[in-house]
């Protein structure tokens, strides 16, 4: 007899958790290149301090503000700018510093 009490508290608090649990929705969108997304291609994201998404693409570094996209690319007369458009590794350290890390591509001798 105490087994089927057991039993049967089981199925109550299962049944009353399940009943009580809050539904959730969430919204998903989807961003591509016709919504200023760079390329369609998505290798890699993070998000630092100030809240900004930062995505790595094949095709550029894009910051997104959850409205907007700004992106950032490889200016060879910059040496400042990115290494490559191909963007492989994102991390924000805890000074609030975003590092980016790029494709590299070696050419064959």
């Amino acid at each position: 007899m105490s087994y089927l009490k057991l039993i049967l508290s089981i199925l109550f608090l299962s049944c009353s958790c399940w009943l009580f649990a809050e539904e959730s929705n969430y919204l998903f969108r989807h961003y591509q290149v016709e919504n200023g997304l760079s390329d369609n291609m998505v290798t890699c994201c993070v998000q630092d301090k100030s809240g900004y998404i930062w995505i790595g693409t094949r095709d550029g570094l894009n910051r997104f503000d959850g409205y907007t996209f700004k992106v950032f690319r490889n200016d060879p007369d910059v040496p400042e700018s990115l290494g490559n458009n191909w963007i492989t590794h994102l991390d924000c350290d805890r000074d609030g510093n975003l590092w980016v890390g790029t494709f590299r591509a070696i050419p064959v001798q």
